[in-house]
C-alpha cells in the first residue's frame, strides 16, 4: 500500500490541493488504482489480523489486544478513506478542469475529504499493529527472525509515512516506499504460507 500511495503521485501533487486537481484529472488510473488496493487491502486485513492475535498466544494478551484494536481502527479508516476519494475524486477534478472560476473556488474550497490527515489512523495504526505483533511474535518465537524483523521494518515504515505526510518531507516518504516494495508482499506471503503449513498455536490459557 504505502508503494503505491508513493509512486501513485509525486510529493507536490500530494501536498498541494491545485496540483493535486490536475494531476488527478489528466492521470486518473495511478491513484484510482491505489484506492481500490487500499481498500482491498482493508478488507482481507480483517482475516489475517484474528489470525495474527491467535499466533501470539496468550502471554502478552493485553499487548496484543490492544495491537489489534490499533490494527481494526488503521485497516478501516484505510478503507473508508479510499473508497470515499474513489467515488468523489472523479467528478470533483472534472467539475474542476471544466467548470468557471467560481466553480473552481468551490471544488478547490472542498476538495477531497480528509477523514485522517497525515494518514495517524490509516497509516499509524496499522504501523502500530505490524511493529507490537512482530515484537510479541518475535519475544514469544511464533516467528521466524527474519520474518519477525521484517514487520517490524514494514511498520517503522507506515510510521514514516505519517511523520513525511506531516512534515512534508519526501526523503522519508521514499524509505517507506522501498519499505513497503519490499517487505509487504514478503512478510505477508511468507505469513499466508507459513499458516498453511500448520504452525502449532498455544491451546487456550498456554503461556508459549
Amino acid at each position: 500500500m504505502i508503494v503505491i500511495y508513493v509512486v501513485a503521485a509525486a510529493g507536490a501533487q500530494r501536498y498541494d490541493p491545485i496540483e493535486s486537481i490536475t494531476y488527478f484529472s489528466e492521470n486518473p488510473l495511478g491513484l484510482s488504482v491505489a484506492w481500490i488496493v487500499f481498500s482491498a487491502s482493508a478488507v482481507l486485513a480483517y482475516t489475517v489480523i484474528p489470525a495474527v492475535r491467535d499466533l501470539v498466544g496468550a502471554r502478552y494478551r493485553d499487548w496484543a489486544r490492544a495491537a489489534t484494536i490499533y490494527g481494526i481502527v488503521g485497516f478501516t479508516v484505510s478503507g473508508v478513506w479510499a473508497i470515499t476519494l474513489a467515488r468523489t475524486a472523479p467528478d470533483l477534478a472534472d467539475r474542476f478542469v471544466n467548470g468557471d472560476e467560481m466553480t473552481r473556488t468551490a471544488v478547490l474550497a472542498m476538495w477531497l475529504p480528509e477523514i485522517d490527515p497525515d494518514g495517524w489512523f490509516s497509516f499509524g495504526g496499522i504501523g502500530t499493529w505490524l511493529i507490537v505483533m512482530n515484537v510479541l511474535a518475535l519475544r514469544g518465537r511464533r516467528l521466524p527472525t527474519w520474518h519477525a524483523l521484517a514487520g517490524v521494518v514494514l511498520g517503522i515504515g507506515h510510521w514514516a509515512t505519517v511523520i513525511a505526510a506531516a512534515t512534508e518531507f519526501e526523503p522519508l516518504n521514499l524509505f517507506a516506499s522501498g519499505a513497503g516494495a519490499l517487505l509487504y508482499p514478503v512478510w505477508f506471503i511468507w505469513l499466508g504460507v507459513l499458516m498453511l503449513r500448520g504452525i502449532a498455536l498455544p491451546a487456550a490459557g498456554e503461556r508459549p
